[in-house]
């Protein structure tokens, strides 16, 4: 790439929109001392940099700005586009997704996750208030994978595809971890659907229902959506195929207590 505007930068070997080489170069020493790649970054490199670097909003931003578009100009996403990065400039915004957040997870424990169909319905719903609590957007929710989701230890991990990744701790007073729970009782529900499908044995299994041991998954089960559209009925797509649709968001606003309250 070349351009009376760019400035070569010897060290990583990228030519630098003039404008940014002086962000770019901060960015690039800290990822240097902190052993970490400035291309490209994560949106989790670049929440500790900046919480490392304060500075005013203006400046910060003005930061991004360089990151993003060293990023775009070598066709990388731009790290700084995601919820992670802006909830971290955004104090309003943060505080008014720790209020939210309370109250799905609060709506998240208290959905059925026996009988039927409503728990199908609570088990599917549960998980979605627990994965919107964390405030990811709603297109990166939609396009979670069943691969997506790990548990490490007594902790939920959800990596994004645009590259946010959340970790779900545990309570530090019980030790319990409602998103873990939650997690686990979906994924049986999927993991009965592997080796049982059909809507009549599923509606046996949730209506005495029983632990199931989650196995990896293989290829094909790793890239299934995570979340699914249910009927009124309770069938889901063949093959869990179909992701959820955009209609789907509106009921989660419907299980907050006010719903002008927007993420």
């Amino acid at each position: 790439m070349t351009g009376t505007d760019t400035t070569y930068d010897a060290r990583t070997g990228l030519r630098i929109p003039t404008r940014y080489r002086h962000d770019w170069t901060l960015f690039a020493d800290w990822c240097d001392a902190a052993d970490r790649k400035p291309l490209r970054a994560d949106p989790e490199t670049l929440a500790v940099f900046l919480h490392e670097n304060p500075a005013t909003v203006g400046t910060q931003r003005r930061r991004l700005s360089a990151i993003n578009a060293v990023h775009t100009r070598y066709g990388y996403p731009a790290p700084g586009r995601t919820e992670t990065v802006r909830r971290h400039l955004d104090t309003a915004r943060a505080q008014r997704h720790d209020r939210l957040a309370c109250l799905l997870l609060q709506r998240a424990g208290e959905l059925p996750t026996a009988g039927w169909p409503s728990g199908l319905f609570g088990r599917r719903d549960a998980l979605l208030l627990v994965l919107a609590a964390t405030g990811m957007s709603f297109t990166d929710l939609t396009r979670l994978r069943r691969r997506d989701i790990r548990i490490g230890g007594n902790i939920l991990v959800v990596t994004t595809q645009s590259g946010d990744r959340f970790r779900l701790q545990p309570d530090p007073d019980t030790g319990d971890n409602l998103a873990v729970s939650v997690y686990r009782r979906w994924a049986q529900v999927q993991a009965f659907l592997d080796t049982n499908p059909g809507t009549h044995l599923l509606r046996q299994h949730l209506t005495d229902p029983a632990d199931i041991v989650l196995e990896p998954l293989d290829a094909s089960q790793a890239r299934q959506p995570l979340l699914c559209p249910i009927d009124r009925w309770g069938h889901l797509p063949f093959e869990q195929t179909m992701g959820l649709t955009p209609s789907k968001w509106t009921r989660v606003v419907d299980y907050t207590a006010d719903a002008s309250v927007a993420m």
